[in-house]
């Protein structure tokens, strides 16, 4: 694994500067690191993304580049396992296949059964799902390892991205600032309803479920009833828009035989 080719002190020494970094900045630092191929510093920041409980497909910036080097595929599919071990060490699933079932049960196989699973770049993305039989609701927080229709509602919601920013900040735009909502209020109310309209997409629109991935995506816990009126906010902005929900449905998890 990376680490062992690091002085150990170094590696605390390091984990610990960045244990110290706010979420944002964590992010950052991981989308510069993985994209300027540091593979040791993508790790290291992987690391304490996990330790907050932050799912992979946040950890990336929206760029629709998908042009991966093989050791940055490799890197992909190692840290959704170990988000993935988080889970399945939580609640296990039933994996029929031994090196993958290794795997996801013990995160120091993460990097060994990725590149596994990638085998050289013969192995296709849903193939890799398929043999790790990962329930649809995980695969929708991870930022690889999805199948074809699980990627294919990301896209939708990828491209419909912009598209609602752009209805939420002119919407906003129309509330007086005062001395007590500022320009930068604004601001992050058009962020937090941005990705409130993304939990709510992968989520089903289900204000609970929504707000523990919100919480993952953020770091900021929220409640239930928040939740709701935000949801009831965005709604009315999308409609006046003439912008509609994606109707893309949660993909159904395929019966496999031998599956639990």
């Amino acid at each position: 694994m990376l680490l062992y080719r690091a002085a150990p002190a170094k590696v605390d020494q390091a984990q610990e500067k960045i244990g110290a970094l706010p979420l944002d900045q964590l992010k950052l630092k991981f989308q510069q690191a993985f994209w300027g191929t540091k593979r040791l510093s993508s790790l290291l920041l992987a690391r304490e993304l996990l330790h907050r409980r932050v799912a992979p497909m946040f950890w990336h910036d929206w760029r629709s580049s998908t042009a991966y080097t093989p050791p940055q595929l490799i890197d992909l599919i190692a840290f959704d396992l170990l988000y993935l071990n988080q889970l399945f060490t939580e609640r296990p699933w039933h994996t029929p296949h031994a090196n993958e079932r290794r795997g996801l049960a013990n995160r120091v196989y993460a990097f060994q059964t990725a590149a596994y699973l990638y085998y050289g770049g013969k192995r296709k993305k849903w193939e890799m799902v398929r043999r790790l039989r990962i329930p649809v609701e995980h695969q929708l927080t991870c930022a690889f390892l999805r199948s074809a229709d699980v990627q294919k509602k990301h896209d939708v919601l990828a491209a419909k991205r912009d598209e609602v920013f752009t209805a939420l900040k002119l919407d906003i735009a129309k509330v007086r600032r005062t001395v007590t909502y500022t320009e930068a209020d604004a601001t992050a109310t058009v962020r937090r309803r941005l990705a409130l309209w993304l939990c709510g997409e992968l989520c089903g629109w289900r204000p609970t479920r929504s707000a523990r991935l919100y919480e993952q995506m953020t770091g900021e816990e929220i409640n239930r009833g928040f939740v709701v009126s935000q949801f009831e906010k965005i709604h009315e902005v999308l409609r006046a828009a003439g912008i509609t929900r994606s109707h893309v449905k949660k993909p159904r998890q395929k019966r496999v035989a031998g599956g639990s």
